[in-house]
């Protein structure tokens, strides 16, 4: 699957941002709520901490989604910020 380069894939802290202002839920009573510190729900709001599977299982828990749908957004994130910096090698010939 190619990522397209142009721009980034939406991070999950987009989808989680909307969650909470769907259910007019601010970020610290979220934080009480999944029993988390205000720290760490701040930073996945704002895109500077990574979704981990963990992260993932809870938000699939409260929201009614999978953990798939919060890793694999995630993952295109990464992969996107990965290919920014990436030098292309060359596939190994296979020996005829």
């Amino acid at each position: 699957m190619k990522m397209p380069k142009n721009r980034k894939p939406t991070h999950p802290s987009v989808f989680l941002r909307a969650y909470l202002e769907e259910l007019e839920l601010s970020q610290r009573k979220f934080a009480e709520y999944v029993n988390w510190p205000l720290p760490r729900v701040n930073q996945l709001c704002q895109g500077k901490r990574s979704f981990t599977p963990e992260t993932a299982l809870v938000l699939a828990d409260v929201f009614n989604t999978t953990p798939d749908f919060w890793l694999n957004a995630q993952k295109k994130v990464n992969l996107w910020e990965a290919q920014q910096s990436h030098k292309k090698i060359h596939p190994l010939r296979q020996a005829s």
